[in-house]
């Protein structure tokens, strides 16, 4: 897919229910894969979720969706800067 394997987790894991009960913001990155699963598995924290639309590894080049991925959070980080 092309993201070197230093950038990514060597054993990635699975959400559980306590990550969703610590977490006080949560984003799914990308709705039309997640939504289901989270609502069969996670049904009572379906209210905390955001649900961007980035397109999946198999859909669009790591370059361009890791790019719009980081603005996104950067915009965040700024509007939750200016609210302090």
């Amino acid at each position: 897919m092309g993201i070197p394997l230093s950038l990514t987790f060597k054993d990635p894991q699975a959400l559980t229910e306590n990550d969703l009960k610590l977490a006080s913001t949560i984003f799914c990155l990308y709705e039309k894969e997640q939504h289901s699963i989270i609502l069969e598995q996670f049904l009572e924290h379906t209210n905390k979720i955001n649900y961007w639309d980035f397109l999946d590894l198999d859909e669009i080049s790591p370059d361009v969706i890791l790019g719009a991925i980081q603005r996104k959070v950067g915009h965040l980080l700024d509007i939750n800067q200016s609210k302090k």
